[in-house]
């Protein structure tokens, strides 16, 4: 009898240390995973911001080139500025 409950006791024990040493592995592989989560994701923000700079560049680059487009480029700045005022 008493054996019986000392070997439950110990079995109980394994299997608590057991789950704890699960859990602190999977807790440091879901803190990493969220890290590298965190790094892609401000790589592609940072991506994004660069195409749009280089997108911006090339539509207004576009708009000099043509006379009609940059005067209405123009108006517009000046509309904008107006409605600052």
């Amino acid at each position: 009898m008493e054996s019986e409950k000392i070997d439950k006791l110990l079995k109980y024990a394994e299997q608590k240390q057991r789950q704890q040493e699960y859990n602190k592995l999977y807790c440091k592989m879901r803190y990493q995973k969220l890290k590298q989560n965190e790094e892609e994701y401000k790589k592609y923000l940072e991506s994004i911001k660069i195409n749009n700079n280089e997108r911006s560049k090339v539509n207004f680059k576009k708009i000099k080139e043509t006379p009609e487009l940059y005067e209405q480029y123009k108006n517009k700045q000046n509309e904008r500025r107006k409605k600052k005022e």
